[in-house]
């Protein structure tokens, strides 16, 4: 006897079209021009200052408990940056993410214009 099999929780299902490869199913899904062009350079400067006032809020309350850390967002990779400084000298003792990952990341960022071309 055959029992109709009922999906235990919602799922998501998406057509692939015949000419895209079975491949992209794992894939992320593409960025549709729209929106991308939908988020404002304000969208964008809000974004970045949240992210600085909760690193300047953190690095404050670490300096009361451990003045040894301090954080801080890059500016040219817009990533946030710990740092465990010797409180005496001022040397840096460790850095996560390292200055060579930092400065990787400038590097490929700079050569991504060759890379990759936008189509209109």
């Amino acid at each position: 006897m055959i029992h109709s099999v009922t999906p235990k929780a919602d799922l998501r299902v998406e057509r692939i079209r015949g000419d895209e490869p079975s491949s992209a199913i794992g894939q992320k899904p593409k960025v549709r021009k729209e929106d991308t062009e939908a988020r404002s350079t304000f969208q964008v400067f809000a974004e970045r200052s949240r992210i600085e006032q909760a690193a300047a809020k953190v690095s404050e309350v670490l300096s009361q408990a451990n003045p040894q850390l301090r954080i801080r967002v890059d500016d040219e990779t817009e990533q946030v940056v710990v740092k465990v400084v010797e409180q005496e000298s001022g040397e840096v003792i460790r850095q996560i993410p390292p200055e060579e990952l930092l400065d990787l990341e400038k590097y490929l960022s700079s050569l991504k214009g060759l890379l990759l071309q936008e189509q209109g």
